[in-house]
């Protein structure tokens, strides 16, 4: 389970990691520092997290050496022609990196002009895997999330689950279920996932468990919830009062 403002809190913790990717050494504290932002939409959270560090940051005059100025754009990331004009126009500006949150649509676009041009791009989690550059260069894509889903399978192991239900509710819970996958052996799994399935709300997540439980009402289910702590809390607090 994730919660809500965790990303949020990431990217303000973690604003340092656009800074130690540029060469400021030199700078004076009356030097601006472009810094190009690109949310897509509905990220409010994580709009809300930067603008608070890069605000925190420059209010402290007496321990910076540099400010930061933010050029921030939010769009609808999913359409590769303004997004790529964006980023365009971004570069133009001079920033020294990237960061941003956007969907696996636009992800390889940003990935691409990042590695192209040589300009980090920073963002609080991958929305689908990477793979290393085929050219053996760098790659200049950082999340600042680590990757927990073998965190998952040894939760599982250790309860002696044998087959689990795998709910999720984002394309980041997607990607941690292929993750999962990819690291199972095949042929030797300590587990199998019996069922799969992504919820867009509680009331989706309650009439498919309230299906499961009236195919086999006295089967012992084992069900990974891979969405907010309040999403998870309100389907397991429902779900008892179903079936009790």
């Amino acid at each position: 389970m994730r919660n809500n403002m965790q990303d949020a809190i990431l990217l303000s913790r973690n604003i340092f990691l656009i800074l130690a990717l540029a060469p400021f050494a030199c700078c004076s504290i009356s030097e601006k520092i472009p810094l190009g932002a690109i949310f897509d939409q509905g990220s409010d959270d994580v709009q809300t997290a930067f603008k608070y560090a890069i605000s925190n940051h420059n209010q402290n005059e007496s321990g910076r050496r540099f400010e930061l100025q933010a050029y921030v754009d939010v769009i609808n990331t999913k359409d590769a022609f303004k997004l790529s004009r964006l980023i365009c126009s971004q570069f133009s500006r001079g920033v020294y990196s990237m960061v941003g949150a956007v969907s696996p649509d636009s992800f390889d676009t940003l990935h691409s002009y990042s590695n192209t041009f040589q300009v980090p791009f920073v963002t609080p989690w991958f929305p689908e895997e990477v793979l290393p550059p085929s050219s053996g260069f760098l790659d200049y894509a950082t999340s600042m999330r680590p990757e927990y889903h073998q965190a998952i399978i040894d939760t599982i192991k250790y309860y002696g689950w044998r087959r689990i239900i795998y709910l999720y509710d984002s394309n980041d819970g997607l990607l941690r279920l292929q993750q999962i996958y990819q690291a199972l052996t095949p042929g030797n799994e300590p587990f199998q996932v019996k069922t799969v399935r992504r919820i867009n709300n509680v009331t989706d997540a309650l009439q498919f468990l309230r299906g499961l439980e009236e195919q086999s009402r006295w089967e012992h289910k084992h069900v990974v919830l891979d969405c907010s702590a309040d999403m998870a809390k309100d389907i397991v607090v429902g779900h008892v009062r179903e079936v009790s």
